[in-house]
């Protein structure tokens, strides 16, 4: 692809043909979820999935800040 623009990837998905869209049962993307309606729309048998880097990229963020948070709320109750 030579953009991320959502009319380039349409016109490439649309470019594949309806008989190798309607085969495909899942489409991996990242969380921003820019392209969903677009791919629910030209592929509406395809699942979206999160893409697995963005997932372990966001997964220990997110841990930490739950750890962080917590012993925050420990340290108040010590006091």
């Amino acid at each position: 692809m030579r953009s991320r623009k959502q009319e380039e990837i349409r016109k490439e998905l649309e470019g594949w043909g309806k008989e190798v869209l309607e085969q495909i049962i899942e489409v991996s993307m990242d969380l921003s979820g820019n392209y969903k309606g677009l791919i629910n729309k030209l592929i509406p048998k395809a699942e979206v999935v999160a893409d697995r880097f963005h997932v372990t990229k966001i997964v220990p963020e997110e841990l930490k800040t739950a750890r962080n948070d917590l012993q925050k709320q420990i340290k108040k109750t010590k006091m």
